[in-house]
């Protein structure tokens, strides 16, 4: 498990930044790496698109050890091998990246703004929405049967 991220910075899309902190204002999350931590396990397209200039989010030494865990065991189940602090967070900022893109098309497709400069926030009054279909998404995943 990765202990030393040492001032190790997790950033994201600055278009998704307005959403993580719209998130975090209405207490929907308590803190970014917690939903950060969720955007990675999400699907996302199989073709990655280049994220641009990326902004920090959050340090990485916010993350519990339960998140950490977590990630480092999905950047082994991606690479084959145990990842170092800065390109397991590398590869999560991608994967992150992909599973924000997801929601945003997929789940949150009708409850979503996106403003002039493509910022994502969800419409006024639409958080606890937003929240109960991600819930039913990750409930539907646990209740799949694996083959």
């Amino acid at each position: 498990m990765i202990k030393d991220t040492g001032s190790l910075r997790v950033r994201v899309r600055p278009t998704y930044l307005p959403l993580y902190k719209q998130l975090l204002k209405s207490r929907q999350i308590r803190q970014h790496s917690e939903f950060f931590t969720t955007c990675c396990f999400l699907p996302g397209p199989s073709e990655r698109v280049d994220m641009g200039n990326i902004t920090e989010l959050c340090q990485a030494n916010s993350f519990t050890d339960y998140q950490l865990t977590a990630l480092s065991s999905l950047g082994y189940k991606k690479s084959q091998r145990i990842l170092e602090p800065n390109e397991l967070f590398e590869m999560m900022e991608k994967e992150a990246d992909a599973g924000m893109t997801f929601l945003i098309t997929e789940l949150w497709h009708d409850l979503v703004n996106l403003n002039q400069d493509e910022d994502v926030t969800l419409i006024p009054g639409q958080e606890f929405e937003a929240q109960v279909r991600l819930i039913k998404f990750v409930q539907g995943k646990l209740e799949e049967v694996p083959f």
